[in-house]
């Protein structure tokens, strides 16, 4: 890696919560993966641009919507600030690889590059 892009990581890992051991940091951010892919469904009641339906083909919607936000600066019309919008759309990326592909699973782990810190994420457990 280089050295700008340890640099990278090393701030990511400062932003990311601590939690004592891999159990709470499961509760926690599975929880707060739950609460995030609700906000983003509920959402998209509102809009014509995106079906919450966690096919594949709703992630060009997804992008549809969230380009038009972004073009409009129109988060807050839409009951979200642009960050939380962008994590729950994160999670519903997330879940909807896990939905539609069966080697892949969510996980949570520690991060590499600071102890105690963890991060949620996919991955293909049939390569790892």
């Amino acid at each position: 890696m280089s050295r700008a892009g340890m640099n990278v990581a090393v701030e990511h890992g400062k932003l990311l919560t601590s939690f004592l051991n891999l159990h709470g940091a499961q509760a926690a951010l599975f929880q707060k993966r739950d609460e995030l892919i609700e906000s983003i469904v509920s959402l998209a009641q509102r809009t014509d641009l995106f079906d919450a339906s966690f096919k594949p083909g709703s992630l060009k919607g997804l992008e549809a919507w969230y380009f038009e936000m972004l073009e409009d600066d129109s988060f807050k019309q839409v009951g979200s600030g642009r960050q939380k919008l962008e994590q729950g759309m994160a999670m519903y990326i997330g879940e909807t690889i896990v939905r539609n592909n069966s080697e892949f699973e969510r996980t949570v782990q520690e991060f590499t590059f600071e102890a105690g810190k963890y991060e949620i994420g996919c991955r293909n457990f049939l390569s790892a």
